[in-house]
């Protein structure tokens, strides 16, 4: 599975927070936030944003509880110095100390040149993370938001291609499982190429009733898998291919690792139907299955 790193990986220097962009050179960051001022129960951000279009100034506002969990409420814009708009944020809750570093982020995120915004409006133990969009319309000069996106875009990692134009976003699926989605641009909604799940996947739903396999089923509930399956404009699954390899995993719980009940003598391509298996001494590397195939002419 093609693991993402984060994808901005900021270091302290004595100009502030760089980034290292894709043409390796250091430029400064596009959003460098002061630390929020807590006052009572209600906190206040001031950031300073290098929007290609003009410097805009954001003030994040919102309620602190116990201490330590900013609940962000409002995001201020403005421009030299004159109010913008404002822009209203429902949060589940954020560290206080993660606000300054982690919570406003500048994203390109529909490849029209222009900075949009990504905020952070919720964390988990996973490590996932909830994010809130706005595109920035430059025939307005105002940022719209974008809550159809709020879903899809929410996870570990959020990453952007411009060469091929395409959205990824990573995620831990379960304890032992994590997975990528990954988006494109179709008449100003996202539509879904992919879905990529890999790591313990539950035997049954991974491989159905692949002879041979069933056996392991009561004593070896999970597989190390990489599972992806491929979408046509319609958002139907046109393809699921599984290959039965994939990390992490507890390889206590892959069924590779068993000998009984495996027919050695089974190799090479099975095909039935719609679904192509490819065995190697009896063990099942990978399950393609096509979906609505094509007619033949």
């Amino acid at each position: 599975m093609p693991w993402r790193s984060l994808r901005h990986c900021l270091a302290l220097c004595c100009v502030g927070w760089l980034v290292m962009p894709a043409d390796g050179r250091a430029a400064t960051a596009a959003i460098v936030c002061d630390p929020p001022a807590v006052t009572g129960q209600s906190f206040a951000m001031i950031c300073a944003f290098a929007h290609r279009s003009m410097p805009l100034t954001l003030v994040m506002r919102g309620t602190v509880e116990d201490g330590s969990i900013a609940r962000p409420t409002e995001i201020a814009v403005l421009a030299a110095g004159k109010p913008r708009q404002t822009l209203s944020v429902e949060s589940d809750g954020v560290p206080l100390d993660a606000l300054q570093k982690e919570s406003l982020e500048a994203i390109d995120l529909d490849f029209d040149g222009a900075d949009d915004l990504k905020v952070l409006t919720a964390t988990s133990a996973g490590p996932n993370g909830a994010y809130a969009y706005w595109l920035y319309r430059p025939a307005t000069g105002t940022f719209e938001p974008r809550h159809d996106l709020d879903d899809k875009l929410s996870g570990f990692d959020v990453a952007v291609d411009p060469h091929t134009k395409t959205i990824s976003v990573s995620g831990r699926a379960s304890c032992c499982a994590w997975d990528v989605d990954t988006f494109h641009w179709a008449n100003d909604r996202l539509a879904q190429l992919s879905h990529q799940e890999s790591g313990a996947l539950d035997l049954g739903d991974a491989l159905a009733d692949v002879a041979g396999i069933q056996a392991f089923r009561a004593t070896s509930p999970t597989l190390c898998a990489t599972r992806t399956s491929l979408y046509d404009a319609s958002g139907r699954i046109t393809r699921e291919v599984i290959k039965t390899e994939g990390d992490p995993c507890d390889e206590a719980d892959d069924y590779r690792k068993s000998t009984q009940g495996i027919d050695r003598t089974l190799n090479g391509t099975q095909r039935h139907g719609a679904v192509t298996d490819l065995y190697r001494d009896g063990i099942l590397i990978q399950r393609a299955v096509v979906y609505d195939p094509p007619k033949a002419p």
